[in-house]
């Protein structure tokens, strides 16, 4: 049995892969962290964590991940974006996309079938 991961862990986890905490948000009654990074191939920081292969997005992408737990770390999971998504968009704009992304993907976690 692989011991719990802390809150403590999951936060240098994150920011060993160039990520960095951007937001927290209370979702279905539980306070969820969000982190987002960016990857360059061969993704090697990345590979094992959010399933991305050396050759995926041959010119980088945006790395969200958000996670729930304050002692231990019980749920989560990482959400990849191309690095050219939404050009419409301003860089602020595109983060604020993928943090609300983050907390949608985590309502759905916790009750499917509730749409707030």
């Amino acid at each position: 049995m692989r011991p719990a991961i802390t809150k403590a862990n999951m936060e240098r986890m994150v920011r060993a892969a160039h990520a960095k905490p951007v937001a927290r948000a209370r979702v279905r009654g539980r306070q969820i962290f969000i982190a987002d990074g960016f990857s360059l191939p061969p993704h090697t920081a990345y590979r094992w964590v959010a399933n991305i292969e050396p050759t995926d997005y041959p010119n980088g992408a945006h790395v969200t991940m958000w996670w729930s737990g304050e002692e231990t770390v019980r749920d989560g999971t990482w959400l990849v974006w191309d690095a050219n998504h939404n050009p419409e968009y301003s860089e602020a704009d595109k983060l604020r996309g993928r943090i609300h992304a983050a907390i949608e993907n985590a309502k759905q976690h916790y009750d499917p079938g509730i749409i707030d």
